[in-house]
């Protein structure tokens, strides 16, 4: 299996585990990532047309769902562990996995930003319409 190919699998195995931890269906888990990028890219950008030229760009969000595993990757490994409470020693509850995933994919405290080329490719669609407006 050629590299690629292998990281597709990984990461598809991964949104299973979360989607099974977090009991979402894949139309639940694929909107909370779509709209996370959504809100992430307005925080980054303040543009709402280099906001929107990025939503259609394939590079962005293979570049999204890369970190997005990464961060979905550290939440697996956070639930397998034991959490030390009142009650004693114990996995964690629904509510707590959910409440642990949306603190960890906050997109306003991401400190991850697109590569140069992503961003190149996205100013060469929003430039014409820059110097349309000036």
């Amino acid at each position: 299996m050629n590299q690629i190919k292998q990281q597709i699998t990984i990461q598809q195995a991964t949104r299973q585990k979360v989607m099974h931890l977090l009991e979402l269906t894949e139309v639940q888990y694929g909107s909370i990532v779509m709209f996370a990028a959504y809100d992430y890219l307005e925080a980054q950008t303040g543009d709402s047309s280099l906001t929107k030229t990025l939503q259609s760009n394939s590079l962005f969000w293979a570049w999204w769902r890369n970190h997005w595993h990464k961060t979905d990757m550290a939440f697996v490994t956070e639930c397998e562990r034991l959490v030390v409470a009142d009650d004693g020693i114990r996995k964690r509850d629904l509510a707590e996995k959910m409440q642990l995933y949306d603190a960890m994919h906050n997109p306003e405290t991401f400190e991850f930003t697109p590569h140069a080329s992503i961003l190149n490719e996205a100013f060469k669609t929003v430039k014409p319409l820059i110097k349309h407006i000036l």
